[in-house]
């Protein structure tokens, strides 16, 4: 059996998400192994650039409370539909409405009429 690349890929295309991502990493992981080497290497540039602005003092540690009760009242207030952030945008609905009294903006879409 031999089929050509571009039927292999269409069939790839046609799998699952969690089997596409499943054969890409086994795909990348059959390779010469630089790949792996390469995410390693910059893991470990980050953690050493993290841990000297941790040294340093220029970054702030939380403790771990703080963190997760900001956590949870920001879930909380996003299931009471409150916005915790300072900028609230306005609807786009009333800004397009109102930038189409003075004619800029998009037109609002006419439909049809129905019979009576």
């Amino acid at each position: 059996m031999n089929r050509s690349a571009a039927e292999v890929l269409g069939d790839v295309r046609r799998l699952p998400p969690g089997e596409f991502d499943w054969l890409l990493g086994e795909l990348l992981q059959a390779g010469d192994g630089s790949i792996a080497a390469e995410i390693d290497a910059a893991w470990k540039t980050e953690v050493e650039r993290r841990v000297a602005e941790i040294d340093s003092g220029a970054v702030k540690m939380l403790p771990i409370e703080d963190v997760l009760a900001r956590m949870d009242a920001r879930i909380l207030a996003r299931q009471r539909g409150v916005n915790l952030y300072r900028f609230t945008p306005k609807p786009r609905l009333k800004l397009t409405k109102r930038l189409n009294g003075i004619g800029h903006g998009v037109s609002q879409p006419r439909w049809p009429s129905t019979p009576n």
